[in-house]
C-alpha cells in the first residue's frame, strides 16, 4: 500500500501490510494493518442492446445528465456516499444506509418503450431488501428487492408490472426522485448497510407483457365468489324463493312470483375496476317476460341493465353478455363497492354464473 502527503492509502497489490506514522522523528503510538485478499471486480458489463436501454447511471450507455446521487435529507438521514468513490471502476458508494433521495429532476426519462427494472446491487458484510421508488409530479411507484447475498454482485432485473404502479412508466416523462430506503441505520447511532449500485437502467426484453385477463365472479359454483348475505330480502315484494340446489348438485338463484327481489351483497369490498362485460345465464320457467337487472353501490347509486323476453327462451339455459358500458351509471359501476343485486320483472325465473371479465 501507498500513503500520500495527505494520509490517503492506497492498496496497490494482494497481501498485508502494516502502516506506522512519525512525527519529527518520533515514533507515534498505533498503526493501520492492511488485508488485501483479491483484487476487486466490477458488476458484469451489461449486454442489452443499448437502443433498448434507457439508462439512469452505467458506463455502458449513454446516461441521464444532471443527476445528483445522495441529497442528503437532514436530520433523519444517515446514508452517507454518492458517485465519487473510486473502486477502479465506476459505482455509487453508500454507507450507513437508511434511506437516500436521488434527484432525476435535470433531465427526461422517457421509458414508455420498455418493460424491464436493471440494477446491480453489491451488499457489503450484510444485505437488506431495498425498495426503489420513482417519484414524480404524477405520483409515485415502487418495487421492493429482496434475497440479496452480500459480498457478491447481484443482478437483478424487475418486470415494470411488478411495481406497484405500471401505469406511471407510460405515461411520465419527469421524475422528481429516485428514493432509496429499506436500510437499519438510525440517527441514534445504530449503522445502517454498505453497498455498491452499477448499471441502473431500463430496457425492453423482447418479450411481449401479457396483461392478466380480468375475472371476477359475483355468483357461480364454478369459481370462487363473493358472500351473499341473503338470497331474499324481507321488502314486502310478491317473490319467494332463494338459493335452491338442482337435481346434480348445481346451486342457483330461483325466484317465483317475481316482482323484484334483493339480494345483499354488502362487506364484500368488490372492485370491478378491470371489467368489460358481465356474463350471466337466466333461465325463464314457464314464459319468458322481460328482466331489469341491477347492482346497488354503497353509495346507493343504481347500475342497471335489461334483457328483454325475445333474447330468452321459456325452460332453457340463456347465457347473456352485457357490455358494462350498456349498464346505466357504468363508470360508478367501476369505481364503487356494491350492497345490493337485485332482479326486477314478473313471472318464474332461475339465474346463475353471475360473473364480469
Amino acid at each position: 500500500a501507498t500513503v500520500d502527503s495527505s494520509g490517503l492509502v492506497t492498496v496497490v497489490a494482494v497481501g498485508e501490510t502494516t502502516i506506522t506514522a512519525s512525527l519529527g522523528g518520533e515514533t507515534v503510538v498505533g498503526s493501520l494493518s492492511i488485508t488485501a485478499e483479491e483484487a476487486f471486480e466490477g458488476a458484469t458489463e451489461p449486454t442489452v442492446d443499448s437502443a433498448s436501454v434507457v439508462s439512469v447511471y452505467s458506463d455502458s450507455y449513454t446516461s441521464l445528465a444532471g443527476v445528483t446521487f445522495n441529497q442528503y435529507w437532514a436530520p433523519w438521514q444517515t446514508t452517507e456516499g454518492d458517485d465519487s468513490a473510486d473502486y477502479g471502476f465506476n459505482a455509487v458508494s453508500y454507507t450507513n444506509f437508511n434511506f437516500v433521495g436521488v434527484d432525476l429532476s435535470g433531465g427526461t426519462l422517457d421509458v414508455s418503450a420498455t418493460n424491464t427494472f436493471h440494477v446491480d446491487i453489491y451488499p457489503f458484510d450484510s444485505a437488506t431488501d431495498i425498495t426503489f421508488r420513482f417519484e414524480s409530479d404524477s405520483g409515485n411507484t415502487e418495487y421492493t428487492i429482496s434475497g440479496l447475498t452480500a459480498d457478491e454482485w447481484n443482478s437483478v432485473d424487475v418486470s415494470l408490472t411488478d411495481f406497484t404502479d405500471d401505469s406511471i412508466f407510460d405515461t411520465v416523462t419527469a421524475y422528481n426522485w429516485l428514493v432509496l430506503a429499506g436500510g437499519s441505520g438510525t440517527v441514534d447511532g445504530t449503522v445502517g448497510e454498505s453497498m455498491l449500485l452499477d448499471n441502473i437502467y431500463f430496457y425492453d426484453n423482447g418479450e411481449e407483457v401479457v396483461e392478466e385477463e380480468f375475472f371476477y365472479s359475483i355468483y357461480s359454483d364454478d369459481y370462487d365468489s363473493i358472500t351473499f348475505n341473503t338470497y331474499i330480502e324481507s321488502w314486502g315484494q310478491t317473490t319467494t324463493g332463494g338459493q335452491v340446489t338442482e337435481t346434480d348438485g348445481n346451486n342457483v338463484l330461483s325466484y317465483e312470483s317475481l316482482n323484484f327481489v334483493g339480494c345483499n351483497i354488502a362487506g364484500n369490498s368488490i372492485d370491478l375496476s378491470g371489467a368489460t362485460t358481465l356474463s350471466i345465464d337466466i333461465q325463464p320457467v314457464g314464459t319468458a317476460n322481460d328482466l331489469t337487472f341491477e347492482f346497488e353501490t354503497t353509495g346507493g347509486v343504481k347500475c342497471t341493465f335489461d334483457v328483454t323476453a325475445a333474447e330468452l327462451t321459456a325452460d332453457t339455459w340463456t347465457t347473456i353478455e352485457v357490455p358494462v358500458t350498456s349498464f346505466t351509471n357504468s363508470a360508478d359501476l367501476l369505481a364503487n363497492d356494491m350492497q345490493w343485486f337485485i332482479i326486477v320483472g314478473s313471472g318464474a325465473v332461475m339465474v346463475d354464473n353471475i360473473i364480469f371479465e
